[in-house]
């Protein structure tokens, strides 16, 4: 029997993850937030490498980047559940701060809802940071920075005027802190980029399968497996911690690959 596990509020993983989940158990009363916004990371993306704009590049930027599943009624008031191309323009050269202020406004958000508990909502904000992280997109040293501007921050979302010069203010002044500016890993960030599979393979056998279950009765997740098992052993524990990979995907990534074997 397939092991059941949807998406909940206040999990963290990539679009395309949340997107299947989504899929195989629907839930319209939950949606999935970029945090710092795709616009702004591909902005942030674009500029730094200066290579060339492309549809499918952006989508695949879409797919990969962090999201946090959240209650529809509060992505709704996020300042970047709509594309604002200036506020994206500001964020991209502050990508820390600006998840941070995403971040304080979902914790605020949260506490007045009172269904998550507030462990849950520091566990989703954590694990947010942790994936970026991952991805390149800041550093912990960025973020610890961007911290400092939280009452001001807080501010700024209690007015919901993130577009205005009072945000403008705190990002020139954050900017301002680093010798040299922040800005995305590229190395690390086009390495998931170009390994989703890996990612999206791991963690969909985690969700669908339990250790019983015949892997090869599901194609594309057979062929994931396939793909991701001559890199999941390179992956280190702080790695499989960030990627948010259960330790019993191994068992299961090493048992589609053997069903492959089998069946090719």
């Amino acid at each position: 029997m397939a092991h059941k596990k949807p998406l909940e509020e206040g999990n963290v993983q990539s679009y395309a993850i949340g997107q299947a989940v989504k899929k195989t158990f629907p839930n319209n009363e939950i949606q999935l937030d970029h945090i710092p916004s795709k616009k702004a990371i591909e902005l942030a993306y674009f500029e730094e490498t200066g290579i060339e704009v492309t549809p499918k590049l952006i989508n695949t930027i879409h797919k990969e980047t962090t999201t946090l599943a959240r209650a529809k009624e509060t992505h709704r008031e996020s300042p970047t559940s709509k594309i604002n191309v200036k506020l994206a323009h500001l964020d991209k050269d502050v990508l820390a701060l600006a998840a941070v202020r995403d971040l304080i406004q979902y914790k605020a958000q949260e506490i007045e809802r009172g269904i998550l508990t507030p462990q849950k909502i520091d566990n989703a904000i954590a694990d947010v940071h942790h994936e970026n992280y991952a991805l390149g997109i800041y550093t912990k040293e960025e973020v610890e920075i961007a911290n400092k501007y939280t009452q001001r921050l807080q501010e700024v979302e209690l007015n919901k005027h993130v577009h205005t010069v009072s945000y403008e203010e705190i990002a020139k002044e954050y900017h301002a802190e680093f010798k040299e500016p922040p800005k995305i890993n590229t190395d690390i960030f086009e390495n998931r980029l170009a390994k989703p599979s890996i990612i999206v393979g791991a963690t969909l056998a985690s969700m669908v399968f339990t250790e019983e279950a015949d892997a090869s009765s599901i194609p594309t997740l057979h062929l994931n497996a396939h793909l991701a098992k001559d890199k999941f052993d390179t992956l280190s524990s702080t790695e499989q911690r960030l990627f948010r990979i259960p330790s019993i995907t191994k068992e299961i990534i090493h048992l589609c690959y053997n069903n492959l074997k089998k069946s090719s």
